[in-house]
């Protein structure tokens, strides 16, 4: 899976080639603070920071040390504002499972639909109603499976598990990718995804 990720990286768009490269750089949007339009729980740098990532363009950066609320409020807050405030597709990944349940939390807890995608047994009992294999058990057609897929604005999953359905993106075009623990996560894993999405956010650890 990681060789036929890099062969989908160097076949990729060119421009987002050229943005993984640093050969160009992000483009910066004119700026404005959209607080009458976020939660009410965020304090003003946290409005500034989800603010900055909604405007952006290509491409944004989260970094911090842990406990800082990068998933359970970024993460969330902006699923729940692309939801409300627009009609993007979004896929949220992380590098382990247990970073996968993280998200699933942050989702469930601002009660937010989604996809999960890969094995049930490797998550939390009250997130098994959200994967696929559980809700296309009685699907008998290919339409059926598809409009699942299509219908469902967030998919969730580990970097092996959408590396290994990469079939996916020949369904569902992602406007978003939101990456979880990218620090961790080795290049070839995730350079062939943000290749086929319009906009990506990588979220890590500062060291």
């Amino acid at each position: 899976s990681l060789y036929r990720a890099v062969f989908d990286f160097l076949t990729g768009d060119e421009d987002k080639k050229k943005l993984i490269f640093c050969i160009e750089p992000p483009s910066r949007p004119q700026f404005k603070v959209l607080s009458h339009d976020l939660p009410d729980d965020l304090n003003e740098e946290q409005k500034t920071i989800l603010s900055k990532i909604i405007q952006t363009q290509d491409y944004f950066l989260l970094w911090g040390p842990p406990g800082t609320g990068k998933t359970s409020i970024m993460l969330r807050s902006l699923s729940k504002y692309l939801i409300e405030h627009s009609d993007d597709q979004i896929l949220l990944l992380g590098y382990t499972n247990r970073a996968v349940d993280e998200i699933c939390e942050a989702l469930d807890s601002v009660g937010l639909d989604f996809l999960r995608i890969g094995s049930r047994y490797t998550a939390q009992k009250k997130f098994w109603k959200h994967f696929l294999d559980e809700q296309a058990n009685n699907i008998e057609r290919r339409s059926d499976f598809k409009n699942l897929l299509v219908s469902n604005r967030i998919i969730v999953g580990t970097l092996s598990s959408i590396n290994g359905k990469s079939e996916l993106f020949q369904i569902k075009t992602f406007d978003w990718v939101i990456v979880d623990e990218a620090s961790q996560i080795l290049e070839p894993m995730l350079a062939g995804i943000l290749t086929k999405i319009k906009k990506w956010v990588l979220i890590g650890d500062h060291k």
